[in-house]
């Protein structure tokens, strides 16, 4: 699976080799944009239609917005392009280093159907275990994201806060 990962920072620093755009998306089957949230309009009109048949995986948290996702950007920006809302529920530490008092850390994500197995095996690539909370559910998935949120942050928990699902 070819990936381009688009931007730099907690998570896009870790793992992203320097490449022109063009290039990088060209190339790429999964495009993960972990760009700042205001960022994403402005790279979407330059870039949308050369994300059609590619998977945008969205990471991006549009702090102070309504809806925190860019799942109705990208459908109405790059046309043919597939969706999924993951990567934004923990702190870029836990990507280094996903294990968490002995545990693997769960990554929880959103996916049209089609792109589940593509966002999994990169999920599993980081080494957390991804839990598929079904198609067009960005919303539980933001909803994650304001608990890791409330509690790393606001309770102070700290950054290397994760979310284990426990099922019997």
């Amino acid at each position: 699976m070819r990936i381009a990962v688009i931007g730099t920072g907690f998570i896009g620093g870790t793992a992203a080799r320097v490449d022109t755009l063009e290039r990088a998306i060209a190339d790429a089957e999964v495009v993960v944009v972990t760009l700042p949230g205001q960022a994403v309009d402005a790279y979407l009109d330059a870039n949308g239609p050369a994300l059609a048949g590619r998977i945008v995986v969205d990471v991006a948290n549009r702090m102070g917005q309504a809806v925190p996702n860019s799942a109705e950007q990208v459908r109405a920006k790059a046309p043919g392009a597939r969706y999924a809302r993951a990567f934004n529920t923990l702190g870029g530490e836990m990507f280094e280093d996903p294990i968490v008092g002995g545990e693997r850390a769960d990554l929880f994500f959103s996916s049209d159907e089609d792109a589940r197995a593509a966002v999994e095996r990169l999920v599993e690539a980081v080494g957390l275990r991804p839990v598929y909370v079904g198609e067009d559910q960005h919303d539980v998935v933001d909803g994650i994201f304001k608990l890791y949120f409330a509690l790393a942050i606001g309770q102070k928990h700290g950054r290397r806060t994760a979310f284990k699902l426990l099922t019997d």
